[in-house]
C-alpha cells in the first residue's frame, strides 16, 4: 500500500534553552476519501486531534491535487486553524532520478509556491520528496544554493 496519506515526521531537538522540542510535520495531503471515511472526515479527525492536544504543525503541501475545490478547502482548513503551510513540490519528483533536473526542481518548487504563498500562515520552508536532494554532489550544492537564493 503506497502511503499517500499525510506523512507525519517528528524530529526531537534541543531548543535554546535546553529543552526538548518536538516538530510535527505532515507531508502531501490527501484530497480522496479513505476506507470508511469521506476526505473531509479525514481531515477534520486529524486537525481535531492536533488541536485536542494543542499541538501546531507544518503542512508541507505537495500542490498539484490542491487548484480544485478539495484542494482549497484542505489548505484552507489547515491554515484557518493555525498550522503552517510549507512547501513540498507540486509533483513529488524524486530528485535522485537522473531525468529531473535542475530546471525541473526550479519549476517545481515555484509551481507549488504559487499555489501556497496566499495562504496567511504560508512559511518559507521546503522539504524534499522522499528527502531525495539530487542524484550528485554537485546537483545537491546547486539545489542548495537555490534554496538559499530564494531565502
Amino acid at each position: 500500500m503506497r502511503l499517500t496519506i499525510l506523512i507525519l515526521s517528528l524530529f526531537i531537538s534541543l531548543s535554546a534553552t535546553g529543552q526538548k522540542t518536538i516538530s510535527f510535520t505532515f507531508d502531501d495531503g490527501i484530497t480522496h476519501d479513505r476506507p470508511g471515511y469521506t476526505f473531509e472526515e479525514w481531515n477534520g479527525m486529524l486537525l481535531k486531534s492536533l488541536d485536542s492536544a494543542n499541538i501546531q504543525a507544518i503542512f508541507f503541501v505537495k500542490g498539484e491535487d490542491k487548484l480544485n475545490e478539495k484542494g482549497r478547502y484542505l489548505l484552507n482548513s489547515w491554515n484557518d486553524k493555525g498550522h503552517k503551510i510549507a512547501n513540498h513540490t507540486f509533483t513529488h519528483p524524486n530528485f535522485n532520478k537522473e531525468d529531473v533536473t535542475y530546471e525541473d526542481f526550479k519549476e517545481e518548487l515555484f509551481l507549488a509556491d504559487s499555489i501556497i504563498r496566499e495562504y496567511s500562515n504560508y512559511v518559507k520552508l521546503f522539504r524534499f520528496p522522499y528527502l531525495k536532494e539530487g542524484n550528485s554532489r554537485a546537483e545537491v550544492d546547486s539545489i542548495r544554493g537555490f534554496l538559499k537564493e530564494q531565502g
